[in-house]
Parts: structure tokens; C-alpha cells; sequence
């Protein structure tokens, strides 16, 4: 039986390794994307169907999606329905987000924001209790916008204090991670500001 030279086994290492190497945001086409947050972007307060607070920021990694406050994830054109799912630690998928995707490229997430380029923002839990995740998004940037720094959704956690038809709660999210799946439906309204009082949040992109 011949052995296998030095040479030869290294080089067959190396390619065993490069097969099987995957980052979260650089599958194939059509792959589940997903990455890992931990804390809360987002300090919300919501009264009786207003909106009394809603402010904060988060960071996310460019290469990995990662990030604290939040995270982000890559768009892709091979999925026909995209939409976001969140898996808290604490909550599971009873946890509350928003998703931005930042037409005009200010690197701010604004609602509501006027315009043909205003950002998209959709959010996961509504005042009747429900939750939406996973929550359906749009495929991309609208078109003829520059689009944001990051080539994809920013989803910032939410935490803070609902006062809603099932009574007063708090929602106190930890560490989890986002995913983009398909299909999903619904958009609730626990997150986001009102035509008199704007929520921009500012979201920075590492490498």
C-alpha cells in the first residue's frame, strides 16, 4: 500500500478545510442567512396606541452580520418571500424588532420618513399581543435609491414597556440570533415613531 506523501496529505487538508468553511452571511444563494446579537438597540415606550419613546442605536458587523443592539443580514435575490425570524435566549420567538432597510443611505433608520427613497421599516409586535416572526420584508432596496452602507436589513431589539390591550408588560430581550427564512406575514407597531414625534436611529457598520 503506497502512503500518502507529506505534501499530499497537507493539500488534502486544506481542501477538506475550504469545503467546509461557511460564514453566516456568505452561504450559496438561497442559503438561510443568520447572525448573533446581544443587548438591545432599541428603548421603547407604548401607551395605549402611542408611541411615548423610541430611540436608541446599534452596531453590526459588515463581514458576519454580528452585532450589538442588533443585527444585520445580507438581502438575497433567490429568495422570492424573504422575511426575518428572531430566536431570543430569554424570549424565544416571542421577542421584539424592527427591521430597516435604508433606501436613502443616511446610515439612519427613520419612521415614518417621507419621499421616494424614505426607509422601510416593519416591526414584529403589535398592541394586540400578537407577535409577527417570522416578519415578512421586501427583496431590496426601492428602486432608484442609493441604498445604505450595508447591503441588506438592519434589525434592531427592542426593549421597553407595552401598555396594551393585554395590560402593562415589559419586553426585556438578551442574546440570540436573526435568521433570514422565507415566507411570513403581518407587521405589528410596538416599535417606531408618529408623524409628530420621528424616531431616527443611527446604526453603524463595522468591518
Amino acid at each position: 500500500m503506497r502512503s500518502i506523501t507529506p505534501s499530499r496529505r497537507v493539500v488534502t487538508l486544506l481542501a477538506a478545510c475550504v469545503m467546509t468553511i461557511v460564514t453566516p452571511q456568505a452561504g450559496r444563494a438561497g442559503e438561510q442567512q443568520e447572525a448573533r446579537y446581544q443587548g438591545t438597540g432599541a428603548h421603547v415606550i407604548r401607551v395605549a396606541g402611542t408611541t411615548v419613546r423610541d430611540d436608541g442605536s446599534m452596531t453590526c458587523s459588515y463581514s458576519t452580520g454580528a452585532g450589538n443592539g442588533g443585527t444585520c443580514l445580507r438581502f438575497d435575490p433567490a429568495n422570492p418571500s424573504p422575511a426575518v425570524r428572531v430566536v431570543d435566549a430569554a424570549l424565544g420567538p416571542a421577542v421584539p424588532f424592527q427591521v430597516c432597510l435604508d433606501n436613502n443611505g443616511d446610515g439612519f433608520c427613520t419612521s415614518p420618513e417621507r419621499g421616494p427613497c424614505g426607509d422601510d421599516i416593519f416591526f414584529s409586535h403589535a398592541d394586540g399581543g400578537a407577535f409577527f416572526n417570522p416578519l415578512a420584508v421586501p427583496g431590496g432596496f426601492r428602486p432608484g435609491c442609493p441604498g445604505g452602507p450595508y447591503p441588506g436589513y438592519v434589525v434592531f431589539i427592542c426593549e421597553g414597556i407595552h401598555v396594551d390591550t393585554a395590560g402593562p408588560h415589559s419586553h426585556t430581550p438578551t442574546t440570540g440570533v436573526a435568521m433570514l427564512v422565507s415566507g411570513g406575514s403581518g407587521t405589528g407597531d410596538f416599535c417606531g415613531g408618529t408623524q409628530e414625534n420621528v424616531s431616527r436611529k443611527q446604526y453603524t457598520i463595522t468591518p
